[in-house]
């Protein structure tokens, strides 16, 4: 099988796959890379023994320059074995989650890892003895699947489950059974259900199915390292960054730019790592419209690269990057002609804070010593002379190396070769600040935890940051182990939050559809034109406009909230009482998007909005997405 997908510019790749032992080449088949994902089935090869080389192919003889072109992007090639004989074997499943003796409350997950030499075409999940009709699957019918574990009609008590598969010949197998407790209250402390939705949601962007399956079955500590210290090229990311590339070619305008970023924020493995990439560029913000959009992509690019990594090597980032420079008319500023711009944003944007205790002769005298740290055109990779890239460059003969005093540390005249240095120690002062540590861990809290922060534990976060020099890796670790982080009021989402956990949640991957809902409610990434970024209160994202354009994105994409029902659920029944379908179809958008079933108001005015949408034929999935549960994380 070939997973693979072609653009439509000049018409679809026909690709082409065969086997290659020395010089003797065995064809497997061609067949032709469509608009969407395969798999196709490419043929059958007879294999004998030795090793062989696999061999990709397909014919670009349509590409014109500035016309279009017919590019691919090949997600896997897998082999399977054709039995020659009768399938005698059962297929297998194992459960991974939950352990024997679990407790449950409100709702849960069942997961469990299939195999069978043929896949699994049916399963389904079984309580109590009886089935529960949330048949599911995986693409290629192996690997792991996800059950919701509704508990609204279970007594409070012990139960039983167990998941039954069956593979294309007809041969059933079961796991083992499991039982577990239903809670009648909820429990003092969070459950390890409760507890990965938390970190889900505060942490990345809602319970995704890859995401829960992970955390649940990894563990919190191990799942969180995963996500912290993961590298920008890990083959995952990679292959996105490629495919987006190639949905987005050129980097000249800002809606290929924007959309790169919001279709790999969708696709990611690691949403951690996204969405404290996105935070810190918010927090040294710049407009996409002044610094035009190559140097910004450059300057995501960089900021991707470096992911959670610590501060200083953050904000030296920034102070390296065209975009910022240019954003902030640094470029203007040299020797007897300054221009504070950039030298007062360091320090109250990006480090002191306001509030920080700096005074206006700390921003001359730093604007002074910054004289020269500068933006070049430069000719291009390709060494052509146009267009021209803009480049960070230092010039020391702009710099008039004079002695200057920056918040009470004095910088002694010098020489040309030394006045790089006397930047760098100029930022690594400001970093290292009192001031630096309570800002920056204020404004952590503020995105993770609560808005307004609590004192006390921005306190503590500014002490893990004074100790460890900034290092953002340890704030996470020292945030996630605070009991305050899990008895955080629920935040307001975001439009980019609402938009996101509701694509991931159906692995959905249409990213023009959060484009167009964050341009409509003036929250689109890298377009906020004042350098102080986007802000975090709740009260900064209840307004009606911002709900309208919810509304209106749930409806362009009610497919994402249809797929979290089983298929056995989304039709409406023909007769009978349709409360308890009513019922379950709700549970299952409800958990599957936020986590937990609805509160009884919401869950009443939920069966209502149902009822109305089947008389009205309306779309009940996005009507559902309208309740307060779905805007709060």
């Amino acid at each position: 099988n070939l997973e693979a997908r072609g653009n439509d510019f000049k018409g679809f790749p026909k690709v082409q796959v065969s086997l290659k032992k020395g010089e003797q080449v065995q064809n497997i088949g061609t067949v032709e890379a469509v608009q969407w994902f395969g798999p196709y089935k490419v043929g059958q090869v007879q294999l004998d023994e030795g090793p062989k080389q696999l061999v990709f192919s397909y014919l670009n003889d349509l590409c014109e320059e500035n016309v279009g072109d017919r590019n691919l992007w090949l997600k896997a090639i897998q082999f399977f074995e054709v039995l020659p004989k009768e399938d005698r074997y059962a297929p297998r499943a194992y459960i991974e989650y939950p352990p024997q003796r679990h407790q449950a409350y409100q709702a849960d997950l069942v997961i469990v890892r299939t195999s069978d030499d043929q896949g699994v075409v049916h399963s389904d999940l079984y309580i109590d003895g009886l089935p529960q009709k949330i048949y599911t699957g995986t693409p290629n019918g192996k690997g792991r699947m996800l059950y919701p574990l509704i508990l609204r009609n279970l007594t409070p008590g012990m139960h039983k489950l167990f998941v039954r598969v069956q593979d294309p010949a007809g041969n059933i197998g079961e796991s083992e059974e499991i039982v577990f407790q239903v809670l009648a209250e909820a429990p003092a402390q969070k459950l390890p259900y409760a507890r990965a939705i938390h970190l889900l949601n505060r942490l990345g962007y809602g319970p995704d199915p890859d995401e829960i399956i992970t955390l649940l079955t990894q563990g919190e500590t191990a799942w969180l390292n995963a996500r912290l210290d993961q590298p920008f090229d890990n083959p995952s990311d990679q292959a996105i960054w490629d495919h987006v590339m190639l949905l987005f070619i050129d980097d000249s305008g800002e809606y290929n730019v924007i959309h790169r970023v919001l279709r790999h924020m969708l696709m990611t493995r690691n949403p951690v790592r996204a969405r404290f990439v996105l935070w810190i560029e918010n927090h040294f913000s710049t407009w996409i419209k002044k610094t035009e959009s190559a140097p910004k992509w450059l300057e995501h690019l960089s900021f991707a690269r470096l992911g959670v990594a610590p501060f200083y090597d953050l904000l030296m980032n920034s102070s390296k990057s065209p975009a910022m420079l240019f954003y902030l008319d640094q470029q203007t500023s040299v020797a007897k002609q300054l221009n504070e711009n950039y030298a007062r944003e360091i320090m109250e944007l990006h480090t002191l804070g306001v509030h920080g205790g700096y005074k206006q002769a700390d921003v001359t005298s730093l604007a002074v010593l910054l004289n020269g740290w500068t933006v070049a055109d430069e000719s291009n990779k390709q060494g052509r002379g146009f267009p021209l890239e803009k480049r960070f460059h230092f010039d020391p003969r702009l710099n008039d190396g004079t002695a200057q005093t920056v918040f009470g540390i004095h910088f002694e005249k010098t020489v040309p070769a030394k006045r790089f240095d006397r930047i760098r120690v100029a930022l690594e002062m400001l970093v290292a600040h009192p001031s630096t540590a309570y800002f920056i861990a204020k404004k952590f809290v503020q995105h993770y935890v609560s808005s307004p922060a609590d004192e006390a534990l921005v306190s503590e976060m500014a002490h893990i940051f004074m100790e460890t020099g900034g290092d953002m890796k340890k704030m996470f670790h020292a945030l996630v182990q605070h009991p305050k982080f899990w008895n955080g009021e629920p935040r307001v989402t975001t439009p980019l939050e609402f938009c996101t956990r509701v694509l991931r949640a159906g692995r959905f991957h249409e990213g023009w559809i959060v484009g167009e809902c964050l341009s409509n409610t003036a929250t689109q990434i890298f377009d906020h034109s004042t350098p102080d970024g986007y802000p975090e209160g709740n009260e900064d994202y209840v307004n009606s406009n911002t709900m309208l354009q919810k509304w209106r994105f749930v409806k362009k994409a009610e497919w994402a909230l249809i797929d979290q029902i089983p298929w056995e659920w989304r039709s409406v029944p023909k007769s009978g009482d349709l409360t308890e379908w009513k019922q379950k179809v709700i549970d299952s958008i409800a958990i599957r998007v936020t986590g937990f079933p609805l509160t009884e108001a919401s869950n009443q005015s939920a069966l209502e909005l149902v009822e109305t949408a089947i008389k009205s034929n309306e779309a009940y999935a996005a009507l559902l997405a309208q309740l307060p549960e779905f805007h709060l994380r």
